[in-house]
């Protein structure tokens, strides 16, 4: 799950969770614990070759896009803890850094992903971190069920006309939360 695990564990049932103490090996959707699935997860979410957002989307879009992720910058002291904030910044540069660069569905993503709310759990590992972390210090086997393909792939094929409208409704807003 791709929630912070402190939003999910505590609800986990007692009996999920000697299942997975007694578990000797534990497999997850992808293996978020290699460096390479990370690399490999990362780069496929970029343009090929030199292309750029420019290329493909609208100069307003992107201009809107830029503004809203600046906007996010602005609000983040507001939003996190002073000994948290050194890390959310840290956390927020290196989802965004390279936005110019991805391909219109993983910024819509990207774009959705850095909310209040999210930013706040982005030093808190997802559920299939967590458990892979606590699997690996507990000795488990572990390993992935899935390819980074697996789950590129799909998202790649998706036309970036059908992503462009997607940031234009209801359910993206280009405005920093005042939550």
């Amino acid at each position: 799950m791709h929630v912070a695990y402190n939003h999910v564990w505590p609800q986990v049932a007692p009996a999920v969770k000697r299942s997975f103490q007694a578990a000797q090996a534990v497999f997850f959707e992808l293996d978020l614990t290699d460096p390479a699935t990370l690399a490999e997860l990362s780069a496929c979410q970029l343009l090929p070759g030199n292309e750029s957002l420019a290329d493909r989307l609208p100069s307003e879009l992107i201009g809107r896009v830029d503004r809203h992720l600046a906007g996010v910058a602005a609000r983040l002291a507001e939003w996190t803890r002073p000994e948290r904030r050194q890390l959310a910044e840290y956390l927020l540069d290196s989802a965004t850094s390279a936005w110019r660069r991805k391909r219109p569905i993983w910024l819509l993503l990207l774009v959705k992903s850095v909310t209040r709310g999210q930013l706040a759990d982005r030093a808190v590992p997802v559920l299939d971190l967590y458990l892979a972390q606590q699997a690996r210090r507990l000795g488990k086997v572990t390993g992935p069920v899935e390819l980074v393909k697996d789950q590129c792939e799909p998202l790649n094929r998706i036309d970036d006309g059908q992503v462009s409208p997607s940031f234009l409704s209801d359910g993206t807003r280009f405005r920093v939360e005042a939550e």
